[in-house]
């Protein structure tokens, strides 16, 4: 960001410079052109005889100083243009960065107008907060209905009642954060990260969460510890990696915090209603 400052205030100066030696080079053919002029109008005074042979002298000087004239001027207003231009993506660079910071501020009156701001030119469904990182946000109550948050990660947040309806949330990481009574409907967490994530009473889906990486340690939307029945991928890779044997149920219900019985519980009901769609019923 510093060597982009460096080359934008490189270029501003180099433009300033040259509109200047344009300003001084048009002002000082007008000098001479007036000089000119004054000459010529005392030899027409003075030699009347000879008017038939000082008029083109001055027709012709005209065209000329008008054209320079008009090329510097064209100049001056382009470099202007430029410098307008370049300014413009300067403060939105700048207005962009202070909208991040202030999302991650820890402040939620803060985080709060940062997202309405963010709203209020669409950003928010144009990528504007996918492939962040954040830690901490207090985003509790942020509308964000549509909201590209994919690839980034919000880290022990707080979503308490946030609008997430329709959001893509594709690879978005919330581990240890806060989404109780969270709208996720119509959401995409594929591959999300759900690692200890608080989703009591949110408004999702089992078969949304189905496509999730990883829910280890998640108290779900009936306020229940999710027990592994969506055999997700990488939270058994998680378990391997943490020396569990994943064949064996009692190391398993650990693994999950939760009782043998409970564990081998939601065993039996996989089997028997793997289609369960209801959070009432596991």
């Amino acid at each position: 960001m510093k060597i982009l400052w460096i080359s934008l205030s490189n270029l501003q100066n180099r433009i300033r410079q040259t509109r200047n030696q344009l300003q001084t080079e048009m002002a000082g053919r007008f000098r001479r052109f007036k000089s000119d002029l004054d000459m010529h109008f005392w030899n027409f005074k003075i030699k009347l005889p000879n008017t038939a042979l000082t008029a083109p002298l001055v027709g012709a000087l005209l065209p000329d100083f008008y054209s320079n004239a008009a090329t510097t001027l064209i100049g001056t207003a382009f470099t202007v243009l430029i410098i307008d231009w370049l300014n413009r993506i300067r403060d939105n660079r700048l207005e962009k960065i202070r909208l991040l910071r202030d999302i991650g501020c820890g402040d939620h009156g803060i985080a709060l107008r940062a997202i309405l701001d963010i709203t209020a030119n669409n950003l928010h469904q144009k990528g504007f907060l996918s492939y962040r990182i954040f830690e901490n946000a207090k985003l509790a109550g942020s509308m964000l209905l549509g909201a590209d948050l994919s690839h980034s990660s919000f880290h022990h947040s707080d979503f308490t009642g946030a609008e997430l309806f329709g959001a893509n949330l594709q690879m978005t990481s919330f581990w240890g954060g806060t989404l109780r009574g969270v709208d996720l409907r119509d959401a995409d967490l594929s591959g999300a990260y759900f690692n200890y994530v608080d989703l009591t009473h949110a408004r999702v889906t089992p078969k949304q969460l189905q496509l999730a990486n990883r829910l280890h340690g998640t108290r779900l939307p009936n306020g229940k510890i999710y027990d592994g029945r969506f055999n997700l991928p990488v939270d058994i890779q998680d378990a391997q990696a943490s020396g569990v044997d994943v064949n064996n149920p009692i190391a398993m219900a650990k693994w999950y915090q939760m009782p043998y019985d409970q564990f081998m519980h939601s065993m039996d009901l996989r089997k028997e209603k793997p289609e369960i769609d209801d959070w009432k019923n596991w």
